[in-house]
Formats: structure tokens, sequence, C-alpha cells
């Protein structure tokens, strides 16, 4: 066995051109050994050539099943993440909608970012717990332009699950929305100085109250008795009829994980409930 090397696995995917090739998962000792070093080790110990795996992915840890064996399923998904020249057509296909959309647009901004994590938990208490996190998100930002008035406008999403999600009709939807944004901001007024009521719409308007009261909310802080809500379970903190959860099993949505970094998973918890605190967010410690 190759000295830096802990565990393999090979699957197959399928290809245009020869119908399918080989791919050999490897999960090393900390060091970063190079494919074709790997490949030499293999060839140097007799093994033929057509054996040879096609190509060579680095991980941390197999994802595994429900059973505990090897997800080659998984494996097989991040291989299928799309290539740099289907990225970069996607990113053209952006700019060509949102210019097509209103002569008005002169600049469009596109970004495709993605991720994927394969997380292995192995706990003091002999707990082990894997999970494979996928996370992708596109975001799309356009300028128009109209009597020497410049305004832009921005859509986007995200979540997790792999590039292939966003299609032609989830591209045109951010597009629509961008350059509508950025269309009536063309037409819009200053707003009036002073205070007035302000309604927040489902969506990044969370990262308020994630900010106001979310790390206040942690066990930790109020075992600690540092936290401004220490002491207050099961009293009134917030008006009749807010209630607060923290749910991490939203199916696909960017902030959701089966298993927490202690392999605990993960679940739907109430915070505030008709204005009454009635829980936590609790670790294995607290």
């Amino acid at each position: 066995a190759h000295p830096h090397v802990l565990d393999a696995t090979v699957v197959a995917v399928p290809d245009a051109y020869l119908g399918e090739r080989t791919c050999v998962f490897v999960v090393a000792d900390g060091t970063t050994p190079k494919a074709p070093a790997l490949k030499a080790f293999l060839r140097e110990r007799g093994l033929a050539a057509y054996k040879i795996p096609d190509k060579v992915v680095l991980v941390d840890a197999f994802p595994v099943t429900g059973v505990g064996k090897t997800s080659r399923a998984e494996l097989r998904r991040a291989l299928a993440a799309l290539d740099a020249d289907a990225k970069v057509k996607l990113l053209e296909s952006v700019e060509a909608q949102a210019r097509a959309a209103d002569p008005r647009v002169t600049q469009v901004m596109a970004y495709l970012a993605g991720e994927y994590e394969v997380v292995l938990v192995a706990g003091s208490d002999v707990r082990l717990a894997a999970e494979v996190r996928p996370l992708c998100r596109l975001a799309v930002t356009v300028i128009v332009e109209e009597e020497g008035r410049r305004e832009q406008g921005s859509a986007g999403g995200g979540g997790r699950f792999d590039l292939h999600y966003f299609d032609q009709d989830v591209v045109a939807r951010y597009v629509r929305e961008a350059v509508h944004q950025a269309t009536v901001n063309l037409g819009a007024q200053p707003a009036p100085a002073g205070q007035m009521s302000v309604v927040l719409g489902a969506g990044w308007p969370g990262i308020l109250l994630h900010e106001a009261i979310g790390h206040g909310l942690e066990g930790d802080f109020n075992r600690k008795k540092t936290s401004a809500f220490a002491g207050l379970m099961g009293e009134r903190i917030a008006a009749r009829g807010i209630t607060v959860v923290d749910d991490g099993t939203v199916a696909r949505a960017r902030g959701s994980i089966a298993i927490d970094d202690e392999g605990t998973p993960s679940s739907s918890t109430t915070l505030i409930e008709d204005g009454v605190l009635v829980g936590y967010m609790q670790d294995r410690l607290n």
C-alpha cells in the first residue's frame, strides 16, 4: 500500500467518449500526494494500464449511507458538477439575457460559486457521524442608465444542491428580478427623513434578527450568564405574536445541515413562542 494513503474507493462515472471512466477517491494521512505520483506507484507494482484510474480525487472522508457504507452515489454526484466551459456558458447566458431584457442595461456582473464538503465527526464518546454538504450560489447585478441617471439591481440565490440547479428557468428568474429592481430604481424618489415603521420581508432581513438576538440565545452564553437573556426562560421578551424558530432541517436550504460539528443530528428548535422565551440553542456540554 502507498505509505500516505489511508483508504481509497473507486467509482465509475459516465463519459461521453469512452462510455465510462474510473475515478479513485483517496483519503490521505495529512499529506497531499499528487495524482501522477499515485498512478506511477500503481504502475511500478505491475497494475495493468487499463486498470489505472482515469482520475484521482483527494477527500478528507468518504460520504456514508444510512447503514455506514461508503456512498458511491454521493461520490458520483460530486463528480457531476459543471465543468469550466459549462460555467462560462452559464455566466455568458446571464449577461445575454440581462442585456436583451432592457436596452438601458449597460453593465452586467455575475458570479457563480460552489463548494462540496464531506464532513466526518469522530467524538471522544465513540460517536461517529458523516455528512455531504454541497453549497452553491449564483448572483446577478445589473447597472442601468437613462438620461444621465445610473442605478443598479441585484438578485440571486443558492442552497445545498449542485450547480445543475441553475437551469435556464432559474437564471431567467434571477435576471428578471435584477433588471426589474434596477429599472424601478431609475424612477425612485428619495425616501423622506424621520422616524417611521419598517416592514421586513422574508429572506436577508433575517440576518438582522440573527444579530439582534441569535447569539444571545446560544446556550453557553446563558450558562455563563453573559447573555441579556440569561435567567429569562418562561418570561415575555417580545411582543405577542412573535415566534422565532431555529430550524436546520429545511430541505436544501443554505443554512441546513444534517449534523452539527459535534455529530448531533440537526433539528427544529423553538426559541421564542408568542413572545415568550422557551428555548436556547444548545451544544452537548450545555
